[in-house]
């Protein structure tokens, strides 16, 4: 099912989240990071995952996580609404937070006063996404896959345990199809279309 909404930012609500003073690499970083930017030491690359471990709030209204290109344009947003008591649905996901922007549902995750891990597997064109360790979404980026991923952040009524990034064993390309062409990317922001022969 395919849900249509505005998801906009306004500048008073983007000024609540500060950067944390910790970077995340390969590894993991314990504490709260809940409205705060997290950076990434290096971008994210095809075959690595960000993971997310915390409890949801008793009498939680809403729960958000994201992963963004620099200049915090969001790229992978998740966010469950707790409040609206959704029978069996009530997850959402779509590419941009701050401009209008389709939004895909799917089943029942979070809950209040309950514990929870999120995992992301980039693979360079989509985000898998499971739940405490069931598969929930696949989501296709329309965003550039050339453009870095730099940071991720928590929002909402949660308070994190820990985050952890698994790095890819290897440098891997991004192979991206479209309607009228393929071309790769090496995520470092110089993309070439294959020459037909």
């Amino acid at each position: 099912m395919i849900l249509v909404f505005l998801a906009l930012i306004t500048p008073s609500e983007a000024e609540q989240f500060k950067f944390s003073d910790k970077l995340l690499g390969c590894g993991i970083l314990s504490g709260d990071f809940r409205n705060e930017y997290v950076n990434l030491t290096f971008p994210l690359q095809p075959r690595e995952s960000i993971i997310w471990n915390g409890t949801v709030w008793n009498n939680a209204s809403s729960v958000k996580l994201n992963i963004l290109f620099p200049g915090h344009t969001i790229p992978f947003h998740m966010r469950s609404t707790l409040s609206q008591n959704r029978t069996g649905y009530h997850v959402y996901f779509n590419n941009r937070w701050d401009y209008d922007s389709e939004e895909f549902e799917s089943g029942k995750t979070f809950e209040s006063g309950k514990p929870f891990q999120v995992k992301t597997i980039y693979t360079g064109h989509t985000f898998i996404v499971y739940f405490n360790d069931y598969l929930v979404h696949i989501q296709i980026m329309t965003t550039d896959p050339c453009i870095p991923l730099t940071s991720i952040h928590a929002d909402g009524d949660l308070s994190t345990n820990w985050i952890s990034r698994i790095c890819a064993p290897a440098k891997a390309q991004i192979i991206r199809s479209t309607k009228s062409s393929q071309f790769t990317c090496d995520c470092s922001n110089v993309c070439s279309v294959p020459k037909i022969t």
